[in-house]
């Protein structure tokens, strides 16, 4: 891997003056920009991909020039703080206004574009990515103990949290100005503002042409093109829209990871669907003995700390056969899962509404998706009925109660942040859950910007342009504005893509309920390799700061008598705890290492 894409800003609040650079081959692409006005001084920077670059250029009379700063810096002027309610498509933006010592970020509402900042002293530093942002500051790294014990526990409690002291990222849908006598960061854009509409006849279509749209935008016409495709919905329905747009489907690859030591496997029949229908020049990878923890010190680097996708060294060996083959876009389906919904809150409303017959037709999808069988899906919201609720109670008080504990692999930490509202419990237990309610907490999850960032940022380190084209706002606003019976109906989960995709995909994929589950994958991979021994050892005084010795110990020793039978939480937890300790030691080697260069 070598790093082939990033902005930076940084401005001196003492001096009251800014420095800005962008250094890319696919800044034009992707639409890094960086610039002084050499009059005023005003300083911007950032990434946009200019979605309404036209528009902006009638209403702010900037001219015809195709570069996206003097848009910027006219809507700046302009707008001030607004600026951030008047671009479309994804952007991370910075801009220092000497006139007022403001400095003023802001971050697309879906986050797909990276926003980090850190501040030393009278230093304030923005950029796209966190080694940048520190490197900016001269910020050295200590370790944030929130971020690391939500990581050692596997749960990511804040949407601005990144591990190392005094470095933040800005949360999607925010802006945020810091001057001499103020700071804020306010939302502009939020789900919970989408009004709830009853869409017209011709809502499929309508959606699709979204999807089309945003997938276009996101280098569905580029040369030297990758689509991921997996057979699932969401990378199929991306496939089959690039090569209904291109008069050559011969000219995209298509790449597939595969698994063809698993009997559980159960994508192979959907991508040779795909393969036939769409004639693509096509690439598979075998996948089922890779490494879990492949490549991991590049990814550490890339990212600055460690991620959360326990696949993440799989997955990303995609970006790098599309780099060793001179492909230079790739598009990912990630987040159709989340844009679209798999409407299971619908169940609780058809529940809440005595509709007990379509309940039960409901829950085919909702039975397939999770491996539960129908009558357990069914049982779960019988709780509106007043007798079920007397019989659960007496049932609950005849029983003895057994709990198991919970092992926490997490030593002296600060416990979990507490959550935004007064319910401690997940949306889908409560009772008066609505489908919206799941919808909207799917797309808050403050661990969907640090997924976008672990796909967009490991991407470009391997010098790629990355689109992921399900992760739009107007799509977005679409999808949450809909009903619950246009994301499940007659027993199928997120009923309006598939609708969508109907036309362009092979039957199978359009009516596929099942999902892949590479858990046993996982803890195959994890089993076979050296690297969590090393670095997950129960006697490195480092790791056991922040990692219980003795949960190491113990689950060290279900794996000797386990082998591969171990629980997928298991190898988790223990897989979070190698990354952790190969971190650390990579970080305190790189602080020596600037101690003695210095």
């Amino acid at each position: 891997m070598t790093a082939s894409l990033e902005w930076t800003f940084s401005v001196n609040r003492r001096e009251g003056k800014a420095v800005c650079h962008h250094s890319s081959s696919l800044a034009e692409a992707t639409g890094a920009f960086s610039h002084i006005d050499p009059n005023t001084g005003l300083c911007v920077a950032g990434m946009w991909r200019a979605d309404n670059a036209e528009d902006l250029r009638a209403k702010l009379d900037t001219g015809e020039s195709s570069e996206t700063a003097p848009i910027i810096k006219a809507a700046w002027n302009k707008w001030g703080l607004q600026l951030a309610t008047h671009l479309r498509g994804p952007f991370a933006i910075a801009v220092f206004d000497p006139k007022t010592h403001q400095t003023y970020l802001a971050r697309d509402a879906l986050g797909v574009e990276p926003l980090f900042l850190a501040r030393e002293a009278s230093t304030i530093s923005a950029a796209s990515c966190p080694r940048a942002a520190r490197r900016g500051a001269q910020l050295s790294s200590i370790p944030d103990l929130q971020m690391v014990a939500d990581f050692v526990r596997g749960e990511i409690t804040s949407n601005s949290g990144t591990f190392h002291q005094g470095l933040t990222r800005l949360p999607p849908g925010h802006w945020m100005v810091i001057c001499p006598d103020e700071e804020r960061c306010e939302r502009y854009w939020s789900l919970e503002a989408i009004a709830p509409t009853e869409p017209s006849s011709d809502a499929v279509s309508h959606f699709r042409e979204l999807l089309a749209k945003e997938t276009r935008l996101s280098g569905g016409l580029d040369d030297e093109l990758a689509v991921l495709l997996s057979g699932g919905l969401d990378s199929s329905a991306v496939a089959a829209l690039v090569a209904n747009m291109r008069k050559r489907a011969q000219d995209i690859t298509t790449l597939s990871l595969t698994y063809e030591g698993n009997p559980d496997w159960v994508d192979r029949p959907h991508i040779d669907a795909m393969r036939q229908t769409l004639a693509m020049e096509h690439r598979s990878l075998p996948s089922g003995a890779r490494d879990p923890f492949a490549d991991m010190d590049d990814l550490l680097t890339a990212l600055d700390g460690p991620c959360f996708g326990y696949g993440v060294s799989v997955s990303t060996s995609l970006f790098e056969y599309a780099k060793g083959h001179n492909l230079k876009t790739v598009l990912h389906g990630h987040g159709g899962d989340e844009i679209v919904s798999y409407g299971i809150g619908r169940l609780n409303e058809l529940a809440a509404a005595g509709q007990w017959l379509t309940l039960w037709r409901e829950t085919a999808g909702a039975s397939a998706l999770t491996l539960q069988p129908r009558w357990k899906m069914f049982e779960r919201y019988l709780v509106h009925r007043s007798e079920w609720r007397w019989l659960k109670s007496k049932i609950k008080r005849e029983k003895s109660a057994v709990q198991e504990g919970t092992d926490i692999p997490a030593a002296g930490m600060p416990p979990p942040c507490p959550p935004e509202d007064d319910d401690p419990r997940p949306i889908q237990a409560r009772p008066e859950h609505t489908e919206r309610d799941v919808h909207i907490a799917a797309l808050s999850n403050p661990l969907q910007p640090h997924a976008l960032e672990t796909i967009m940022l490991t991407g470009r380190f391997h010098g790629l342009k990355i689109g992921m084209p399900f992760m739009s706002r107007d799509l977005a606003e679409f999808s949450v504005s809909l009903p619950s019976h246009w994301k499940l109906r007659n027993g199928f989960t997120r009923y309006i893509l598939r609708e969508a995709i109907r036309p362009l995909v092979p039957a199978s994929v359009a009516n596929r309920r099942d999902k892949n589950d590479f858990s046993q994958d996982f803890v195959n991979g994890f089993c076979a390799s050296s690297f969590a021994r090393k670095w997950a050892d129960p006697d490195n005084p480092v790791l056991t700061q922040y990692v219980s010795r003795q949960w190491l110990t113990e689950n060290w020793a279900k794996v000797e008598r386990e082998g591969a039978n171990i629980s997928i939480a298991t190898a988790r937890g223990l897989w979070r705890a190698a990354v952790l300790g190969r971190w650390l030691a990579m970080d305190r080697d790189a602080g020596i290492l600037a101690e003695t260069q210095g």
